[in-house]
């Protein structure tokens, strides 16, 4: 079984705690003693108690703090008694927290993952292929849409460009959107935002960067040899 595996993780420096339970419960467990597990319960709650602000030059007076607040107000972050669960009660699914500070704190949370009784889960050095094959997806969906987006606006772009133009020259603005919107350049923006961003926000940031092309394009002077009406 897992169970020594899950024991020892409550070890790690970079331990933050466990989220789950056992069927129709969810506790939040800090630790565990034998083969029983101590948790607290996010569904029990008390009322709040209000902060207090030190006199000046006090805020970091040990000694005013220890005194700053009642023992019934002190009483309501504490149980009366350890709330615990059997471990064999444990549901298989759980989310496991970890805090990692720095590049240094990360290696020694992996050599500790690797000591596991049993491997729970793994680190690896890169992402692997079935994720890689969901982000194509994606890109293809992106594509689509992208192109979709732009060749719907198209004509949208050509009515608006007469109205706000005294001389328009259409073969210019058509041969200057269309260098500026080619898949290569969409595509090239759509990876570099989705790469920061996610796919959803990307998929507006995208749409922004079209449409600015659009006006930048609208916006370029005309050339020297254009026709005087």
């Amino acid at each position: 079984m897992y169970h020594d595996s899950i024991k020892s993780t409550f070890a790690f420096p970079q331990s933050v705690g466990i989220a789950g339970g056992r069927p129709s419960s969810s506790y939040y467990f800090v630790g565990y003693q034998g083969n029983s597990l101590f948790y607290l319960d996010p569904h029990h709650v008390r009322n709040s108690v209000t902060f207090k602000y030190p006199p000046p030059n006090q805020e970091h007076d040990d000694e005013w703090w220890a005194h700053a607040y009642s023992e019934q107000e002190l009483a309501t972050f504490h149980n009366d008694r350890p709330r615990r669960m059997p471990m064999k009660s444990l549901d298989p699914s759980m989310l496991l927290g970890f805090l990692i500070q720095d590049e240094e704190d990360l290696h020694d949370f992996v050599i500790r993952v690797k000591g596991l009784p049993r491997p729970i889960f793994s680190v690896v050095d890169s992402m692997p292929k079935w994720m890689m094959d969901d982000l194509d997806d994606e890109f293809d969906a992106e594509d689509k849409a992208i192109e979709s987006i732009s060749e719907s606006s198209a004509d949208d772009f050509e009515v608006e460009s007469e109205k706000s133009l005294p001389m328009p020259e259409k073969d210019d603005l058509e041969q200057n959107a269309q260098s500026d919107l080619t898949v290569e350049n969409r595509s090239s923006v759509r990876k570099d935002i989705f790469q920061k961003t996610g796919t959803k926000t990307a998929q507006n940031l995208l749409r922004i960067q079209i449409q600015k092309a659009k006006e930048g394009a609208a916006s370029k002077p005309h050339s020297s040899g254009e026709k005087q009406m």
